[in-house]
């Protein structure tokens, strides 16, 4: 329903990859967004197969232009367990670090904002986390080295971190 929502989907194979055509009244704005894939040249390849399509089916003057990364999401693992209730406290002490708040009750992970490079990092008890907000790789690098050696500092006993 247009007048909910003014977006198709779209499904590619090869990379597997999820594309959301955003149209508008008028011509729309013909921006394509694309979920699903794991580095920047699926994302192209997923998109360029994407406005070929709309070009043959709907648009022909349809072009692929500016590409641009507005959000990604990188995952890492640690290797080791960690104590989440101590690594709050740790992380809320570092001056490039807000917001770092645990509650299990509410949500299974820690949740922190790194402020320089700009991303929001969850860190899980089973030493996953997860990266949002960044736009590049290197962004994703910076972010979990600012939290890489609080995170060392609060391994579960049990387990030895790697440095």
């Amino acid at each position: 329903n247009p007048a909910r929502w003014a977006g198709a989907t779209l499904r590619t194979r090869g990379p597997d990859a999820t594309v959301t055509l955003f149209g508008g009244k008028g011509k729309g704005s013909g921006q394509l967004r694309v979920m699903g894939v794991r580095s920047l040249l699926e994302a192209k390849l997923a998109l360029r197969r994407c406005a070929v399509k709309v070009k043959k089916a709907v648009y022909p003057e349809a072009r692929f232009l500016n590409f641009k990364v507005e959000n990604m999401v990188a995952l890492a693992t640690t290797g080791f367990s960690l104590k989440l209730h101590a690594l709050v406290e740790a992380l809320n002490e570092q001056d490039n670090i807000t917001g770092a708040e645990y509650n299990p009750e509410i949500f299974p992970a820690l949740k922190c904002t790194v402020v320089e490079p700009k991303a929001s990092i969850r860190v899980f008890t089973n030493g996953k986390v997860n990266i949002v907000g960044i736009t590049s790789l290197k962004q994703a690098h910076e972010a979990f080295s600012v939290i890489w050696p609080i995170v060392c500092k609060n391994a579960d006993d049990g387990d030895m971190p790697e440095q």
